[in-house]
């Protein structure tokens, strides 16, 4: 798996995840009890409820983290990648729109489904590597494969450092 439900709590946050994990039809898990259950801590002194509500939410994070798997898995990148922390956070970005599903979709969450899905079709064409490095440090590894670029258009408005409005500079 390319993230864990801790990777999807430390990107998101409880109150956000049990919102969309806990079914409607069960009594929202107090805060506390989630972030417990989603970094791998005991529910068993909480009441029976509690525990049948937290088990339906974990189970649902779970099903979208492995949904989101899956589609990383479909633009061919390998299962047994190691997961950098660019595969998971568009792991968690995946889960989080799947989380949302079109009800309560939210347009920022469509927007970095979208940009994930989009940098998963340029892995798949080849223009984009996003297994390159996976795990490879120290020796034999080349530093300038891990440099980001990073360019911008021209300025939109025309303006340069030799304007006569006399805020050369700017």
């Amino acid at each position: 798996m390319f993230a864990t439900r801790q990777d999807l709590l430390t990107r998101s946050n409880a109150q956000r995840l049990a919102q969309l994990a806990v079914p409607a039809d069960m009594a929202m898990v107090p805060l506390d009890v989630m972030r417990t259950a989603l970094t791998g801590g005991s529910t068993d002194t909480e009441p029976a409820d509690v525990q049948v509500a937290v088990a339906a939410a974990l189970a649902t994070i779970d099903q979208a983290l492995t949904d989101a798997h899956e589609l990383i898995v479909s633009y061919g990148i390998a299962t047994d990648t190691p997961a950098t922390a660019v595969l998971t956070r568009m792991c968690c970005t995946l889960a989080i729109y799947f989380l949302q599903s079109s009800e309560r979709l939210e347009k920022t969450d469509a927007m970095g489904y979208d940009g994930v899905v989009k940098l998963l079709m340029q892995h798949k064409n080849g223009t984009l590597d996003l297994t390159s490095n996976a795990g490879t440090t120290g020796a034999g590894s080349d530093a300038t494969d891990n440099v980001l670029v990073m360019c911008s258009q021209p300025s939109r408005f025309g303006a340069d450092d030799n304007d006569d409005d006399g805020n050369e500079g700017w």
